[in-house]
């Protein structure tokens, strides 16, 4: 018999012969939290914690940049936000050019990841204490893409 059922699948001899709730919890224990945040790592795809790790490094190279040593999650709203908007708009790949516009999206979806694994109560997404940066990104997208456009015309 399956340990999961829906009690009106069951007769009244069945339901006697399930465990009680003392049988069931000695038999099986929790696990820990260390345990299911491994467990919620391991199925995560291989490349996505690879591009996480790889933004992460160089968005936190930005902050130690400026001065600042604390660490991510550490940084107050006000301050990662006003972090994020210099990030945006100055981030520039190691030969000193410009990121693609997806990547620079790419890089606040990691930022947030990072954030989650590391259970921060912040969204950089949604919330509205990162609006600014938000719109800051939206702005370099539109320039990144802007410029692509003018590189890829042809003169007639």
């Amino acid at each position: 018999m399956s340990e999961f059922y829906y009690p009106g699948e069951l007769s009244d001899a069945e339901m006697l012969q399930l465990p009680t709730h003392s049988e069931a919890t000695e038999r099986k224990s929790l696990l820990s939290n260390q345990e299911i945040k491994k467990f919620i790592m391991s199925q995560q795809q291989a490349n996505t914690v690879k591009k996480t790790t790889y933004d992460m490094n160089v968005f936190e190279r930005f902050p130690n940049e400026c001065g600042e040593k604390r660490n991510v999650v550490e940084i107050p709203p006000e301050e990662l936000d006003s972090l994020l908007c210099n990030f945006y708009i100055t981030a520039k790949k190691k030969d000193n050019s410009e990121y693609e516009p997806d990547t620079m999206s790419s890089f606040s979806r990691s930022i947030q990841r990072f954030l989650d694994d590391n259970n921060a109560k912040v969204n950089i997404l949604k919330d509205e204490e990162f609006k600014v940066s938000r719109e800051v990104l939206k702005s370099k997208r539109r320039e990144l893409r802007k410029r692509v456009k003018e590189t890829n015309r042809t003169p007639q």
